[in-house]
């Protein structure tokens, strides 16, 4: 996708966006920023369709054991897709939110921030293998890597660097599932 946007834009940024646009990243609401405030609600929408729902009970089902959800009579491919959509509806919502507050559209500024996200779903309990995990950890996985990035900032390591560091620490996250994994078998 980000190669398409990359020859849709000749790989070059998408300037003066309407003001309109601010109300998605650049605005504040008293001390609270706007993306906070989109964040909160998607994780709202989010926790209540995981917890509260059909949706839900068969994602939790799916990713724990495939096959028993099939012979469960879940239409898999289905809800496989709807997963994928509302996956991609967060990306998207990211990526409004993001252009927003650098009013600037760009194809490369999320680049690198898949290891950010899967880094915090380890970090929050998701086993790689599958079967387990939560948004409410998952979220305070996210805000472990955003302080882990706060205080690289802080210290004055470069990107490239910290790139390196939340690697390792993903690598060590998962040797640690693993670990757990092989001991509960």
């Amino acid at each position: 996708a980000s190669g398409i946007a990359l020859v849709i834009t000749s790989e070059t940024p998408v300037n003066y966006l309407p003001k309109s646009f601010d109300i998605f990243g650049a605005k504040t609401y008293g001390l609270i920023p706007s993306q906070a405030i989109i964040a909160a609600i998607f994780f709202l929408i989010c926790l209540f369709l995981l917890n509260h729902t059909k949706f839900g009970r068969y994602t939790y089902a799916i990713g724990s054991n495939e096959k028993t959800a099939i012979l469960s009579g879940i239409d898999v491919k289905k809800y496989r897709i709807l997963i994928y959509v509302l996956n991609g509806l967060a990306a998207g919502l990211a990526g409004i939110i993001v252009a927003s507050r650098l009013k600037v559209g760009s194809p490369i500024v999320g680049m690198g921030y898949e290891i950010d996200a899967i880094a915090a779903a380890a970090i929050g309990g998701v086993s790689m293998t599958g079967g387990e995990g939560n948004i409410k950890k998952t979220i305070i996985g996210a805000f472990i890597i955003c302080i882990i990035r706060t205080g690289l900032n802080i210290l004055g390591i470069s990107s490239s660097n910290q790139k390196i560091i939340i690697g390792a620490i993903l690598v060590i996250v998962v040797a640690i599932d693993m670990l757990k994994n092989r001991n509960a078998e």
